[in-house]
């Protein structure tokens, strides 16, 4: 799975304690498998675990 944004600002939900984590400046995330890549329009890339994550929603 492959989103493509422009410029948004993405929340993660984690399945413990509802924590959540906002990320600024989104340009895609990449989903295969169990792994997530979100990279940022300024070339920051953040991978995460996706059996960690409960949901991902656009803030902004």
């Amino acid at each position: 799975m492959k989103a493509i944004f422009e410029g948004a600002k993405i929340k993660v939900w984690f399945k413990t304690v509802s924590t959540s984590r906002n990320f600024y400046n989104v340009a895609e995330i990449v989903q295969e498998g169990n792994a997530v890549l979100i990279k940022t329009g300024n070339g920051d890339q953040h991978l995460l675990n996706f059996e960690n994550v409960n949901m991902i929603e656009e803030i902004e």
